[in-house]
C-alpha cells in the first residue's frame, strides 16, 4: 500500500493539486478484461482497491489524470465525482483499483 500512496502523493505534487485523502480497500471491483481476471485467480498479480480526495483546478486535475494513465502501474479509475465552493477549485473524489505482481 505504501508504494500506491507514495505514487499518488508524487503524482498529485507534479500536478499541483493537493491529495487530502487516501483510503484502501483489499476488494476492489473485477476487471473487465479476461486475460487479468485469469492471473488474478492465478495469484500471478494483486489488486488493490483504493478511494482519494483530490483539491484542485480542473486543469491540474486533468494534468494528474494524465501522469496516472502514464505511470507503469497499471490503475483503472471507476468513478469520479467533484463539487466545487469556488469558480475554479474543485474537490474531485475518485474510486479506483490498481494491480501489482507481489513477490
Amino acid at each position: 500500500k505504501e508504494f500506491v500512496l507514495l505514487e499518488l502523493d508524487g503524482l498529485a505534487s507534479r500536478s499541483n493539486v493537493f491529495l487530502t485523502s487516501l483510503n484502501f480497500s483489499d476488494t476492489a471491483p473485477a476487471p473487465k478484461d479476461k486475460e487479468t481476471s485469469i492471473r488474478i485467480k492465478q495469484g500471478e498479480l494483486q489488486e488493490l482497491g483504493a478511494s482519494f480526495t483530490i483539491l484542485g483546478s480542473y486543469e491540474e486535475f486533468r494534468a494528474f489524470l494524465s501522469a496516472l494513465e502514464n505511470t507503469i502501474r497499471l490503475t483503472d479509475v471507476d468513478t469520479i465525482n467533484f463539487s466545487s465552493d469556488s469558480a475554479n477549485l474543485f474537490q474531485f473524489s475518485l474510486q479506483a483499483h490498481s494491480y501489482y505482481v507481489d513477490n
